[in-house]
């Protein structure tokens, strides 16, 4: 399982796909698709910011999953 979604930053158009995935798509990134479920209402994601080779710190953003980013 996979997540494919734009290429540009803030867009919140991920979609959830088996792989492979046989269609042609452009301007897009695929992440595998992982678990960040803490609880019923609670996920996590991990930003790891990258300058060249050096990774200074990394950033973890709890949120509650009844609240809709895309407003």
């Amino acid at each position: 399982m996979a997540v494919v979604k734009a290429d540009r930053n803030a867009m919140h158009d991920g979609k959830i796909i088996t792989l492979p995935d046989l269609e042609v798509r452009g301007n897009v990134v695929y992440e595998r698709l992982i678990n960040n479920e803490i609880s019923d209402d609670i996920t996590y994601d991990i930003r790891i910011p990258m300058f060249g080779e050096v990774i200074p710190f990394a950033i973890i953003k709890l949120r509650d999953k009844k609240i809709d980013l895309r407003m």
